[in-house]
C-alpha cells in the first residue's frame, strides 16, 4: 500500500514539473516572439528616412537642421526669406503656395486621418490634393516618394522608386527614369513616345535609345536592360521587328556600336 502512495505522489509531482516546464516554454515562445515584432519594427524604423526632409528635398528646396533649446530641428529653406518647419510644410500647415499640390495645379488640404497619415508619414495629420475630379489623394503617395533608407535626396535615381515627377534632384529630366518628363531641355527623354517631347524631334535610329544620334556602349546597355525586363521597352528597341526585345536586338545594337553594321532609321 505504501509504495502504490509513493509511486502516485511521484507520479503527482512529476507531472507538476512537467507543467512548469511547458508553462516555462509557453512564456519562453511568447518573449521570443514579442522580441523578434519589436526588433522587425525597430529595423524597419532605422531603415526610414525622414519623411519631412525627402519631401523639402524632392521639390528642390534645401533641408536644415538647427540645434535649439528641446534638441534638433529641421526646417525646410524654401528661399533666402522663406524658412519653415519641415513638418508642417509636409503636413500642408504653412506656405500652402509652395507645396507640391500648388505645383500640380491642385488644392490642398490638412487631414487628420490616423490610418493613412502614420502610415505614409508617421503622423495622425497629413496632406491631400484635391484632384480636378473633385477626389482626394495623400500628396506623398501622389509623387510616389519613397521613405525608404537610399532614397530621394542620396543623389542615385533609384529606378522603379523614383523618377523626375517624384525626385527631380536624383532624377535630372531626360533621363531614362521610366518617366517621361516633356522638359524643353535639348535632351530627348528616352521613356517618351512620338510627339510627348519635343527634344525628340531629331531623326532617330533604331538602337539611339537614349537619343542622343549615335549607337554606342550605353545604348547597348539600355537595350540589355530592357531585354532582361529589368526597364519597359521603348521606342527604336526592337531592332529586328519581331515584337518585343531579346538578346537577338542586343547583339544587333552591339553590332551596330562597333560598326560592325549601319545604323538604319527608326520608323
Amino acid at each position: 500500500m505504501m509504495k502504490i502512495i509513493a509511486a502516485s505522489l511521484q507520479r503527482k509531482r512529476l507531472s507538476q514539473k512537467l507543467t512548469c516546464v511547458h508553462s516555462w516554454e509557453r512564456y519562453v515562445v511568447i518573449f521570443l516572439g514579442i522580441t523578434f515584432f519589436v526588433i522587425a519594427k525597430f529595423d524597419a524604423a532605422m531603415a526610414m528616412v525622414n519623411p519631412s526632409a525627402a519631401y523639402c528635398r524632392a521639390l528642390g528646396y534645401s533641408y536644415i537642421t538647427v540645434q535649439e533649446e528641446g534638441g534638433a530641428k529641421g526646417y525646410c529653406r524654401i528661399s533666402e526669406s522663406e524658412i519653415v518647419n519641415a513638418w508642417e510644410f509636409l503636413q500642408g500647415r504653412v506656405v500652402p503656395e509652395y507645396s507640391y499640390c500648388k505645383q500640380q495645379g491642385y488644392q490642398i488640404k490638412n487631414i487628420q486621418d490616423s490610418e493613412i497619415c502614420e502610415e505614409r508619414i508617421f503622423a495622425s495629420k497629413c496632406a491631400f490634393c484635391v484632384l480636378e475630379d473633385g477626389t482626394e489623394a495623400e500628396m506623398t503617395t501622389l509623387m510616389n516618394l519613397s521613405f525608404a533608407e537610399g532614397g530621394c535626396g542620396d543623389g542615385f535615381c533609384t529606378l522603379g522608386a523614383e523618377h523626375f515627377g517624384s525626385c527631380p534632384q536624383d532624377c535630372p529630366s531626360g533621363g531614362s527614369d521610366g518617366y517621361c518628363d516633356g522638359v524643353v531641355d535639348g535632351k530627348c527623354d528616352p521613356d517618351c513616345q512620338a510627339g510627348q517631347d519635343s527634344d525628340c524631334a531629331a531623326p532617330a535610329y533604331l538602337g539611339d535609345l537614349n537619343k542622343d544620334g549615335s549607337v554606342d556602349i550605353s545604348d547597348v546597355i539600355l537595350e540589355l536592360r530592357i531585354a532582361l525586363q529589368l526597364d519597359p521597352q521603348v521606342a527604336c528597341s526592337d531592332i529586328n521587328a519581331n515584337g518585343g526585345v531579346d538578346i537577338s536586338d542586343v547583339i544587333l545594337t552591339l553590332r551596330m556600336a562597333l560598326d560592325l553594321d549601319e545604323k538604319q532609321l527608326c520608323a
